[in-house]
């Protein structure tokens, strides 16, 4: 597969990653169509582009902010006139603690709620721009000082930034953008659509899909490719493995039948792609995420 389970050099005790004021290279690979069960903010500073995060395509704007749960395969197209810069925060979400204070509040309540409606993109009025940006240069500073208690204040910025998302007022906090796609993404985003409709049907291929689209099989590949960043085969095969991880985690299924539910070749080839992608095997796994 070409979308691989991403792994980063980290302190288990501190699973929190910073990447500031990255800069979009049209001309690179940039390599964000992977996956993690870490959660992500990304902030657009400036510039634009395009993100692909899962079936849906936002039009990269100064000022957006996008909140992405794990486990959804989402991929920047930087423009090539003016691409964008943006921070990325990547953490694990046991990191984050809601103490009981009388005062109900979810730090973790946007990508839940995410999660239930699919849109990833918050669009912050200009005073939260400025708020975003002086914790992120903040929290920057921190990580790059090296100083005693940098990581305790980047976790308080982070806690920050948090509740700075979750208590905007709902009428604000999903405020819909009109978004101008190619034409590629137009067609495209019907066939992520039909894609995760039809994941489990054993003649879903290249064939199938191209004939969906009423374009070539070399064209569908190619303008695939372009769009995702991936090729085909990598996206259906970890969008089936997602799924399985689903079920482990919230059925009592046995593992041979989730295999050949998700539309694995055997559970042999099941158990080889799922320690090959997720570091562990199925079995495992569930045991040690089921409960918690």
């Amino acid at each position: 597969m070409e979308i691989r389970r991403e792994t980063r050099s980290y302190d288990p005790l501190f699973p929190f990653t910073l990447l500031y004021m990255m800069i979009g290279e049209p001309d690179q690979k940039v390599n964000f169509h992977h996956f993690h069960d870490w959660y992500e903010i990304v902030y657009v500073h400036k510039g634009t582009g395009s993100f692909l995060i899962d079936k849906q395509f936002y039009s990269m704007k100064k000022g957006d902010l996008y909140v992405i749960p794990g486990d959804i395969i989402h991929h920047p197209n930087p423009s090539a006139v003016e691409p964008y810069v943006c921070s990325v925060l990547l953490f694990h979400p046991h990191m984050i603690h809601s103490s009981v204070l009388g005062d109900e509040v979810s730090y973790l309540a946007p990508f839940e709620q995410t999660i239930r409606d699919s849109r990833h993109c918050l669009l912050l009025t200009e005073n939260e721009q400025k708020e975003a940006e002086k914790i992120f240069m903040e929290m920057n500073k921190e990580a790059a000082s090296g100083r005693v208690g940098s990581r305790h204040a980047q976790l308080l910025h982070l806690h920050w930034i948090l509740l700075m998302i979750s208590r905007r007022p709902k009428e604000v906090a999903r405020q819909q953008r009109a978004h101008h796609h190619s034409k590629s993404e137009l067609w495209m985003k019907e066939i992520l659509l039909y894609i995760d409709d039809h994941l489990l049907d054993g003649n879903l291929n290249l064939g199938t899909l191209s004939k969906q689209a009423l374009v070539s099989q070399e064209h569908f590949s190619r303008v695939f490719k372009k769009v995702t960043g991936v090729s085909l085969p990598s996206y259906i095969g970890m969008k089936r493995l997602y799924r399985a991880k689903n079920l482990l985690l919230n059925s009592d299924y046995p593992i041979s039948y989730i295999s050949d539910y998700c539309g694995f070749k055997s559970p042999s080839y099941f158990h080889h792609k799922f320690r090959e992608e997720i570091g562990t095997t199925p079995g495992d796994y569930r045991k040690r995420n089921q409960n918690k």
